[in-house]
């Protein structure tokens, strides 16, 4: 059997976008729906969690102490993980 060329399809990934630094409120868009939200501490513990399904969304992280936090966003096949500094 010899295979001279085949097309895998690509994963595309969405487009996910967060205001950084927040203050009372975090602001969540993408261009796919979003499934949920998670917030660690630098330590890995997790200290917020919420239920998306939606592309855009307001989340009232007020309650949150003033510090710098890993944030972990999923949507469908995909996840973005990035920084997040509670003001």
């Amino acid at each position: 059997m010899n295979i001279s060329a085949f097309s895998a399809k690509e994963l595309i990934k969405p487009e996910i976008s967060y205001n950084n630094p927040v203050g009372i409120s975090l602001l969540i868009t993408s261009d796919d729906k979003l499934d949920r939200l998670r917030i660690f501490s630098v330590s890995g513990r997790k200290v917020f969690e919420k239920g998306l399904n939606t592309n855009s969304a307001s989340v009232d992280l007020s309650t949150l102490p003033t510090g710098l936090y890993f944030i972990e966003l999923t949507a469908r096949n995909y996840i973005k993980i990035g920084k997040l500094l509670k003001e």
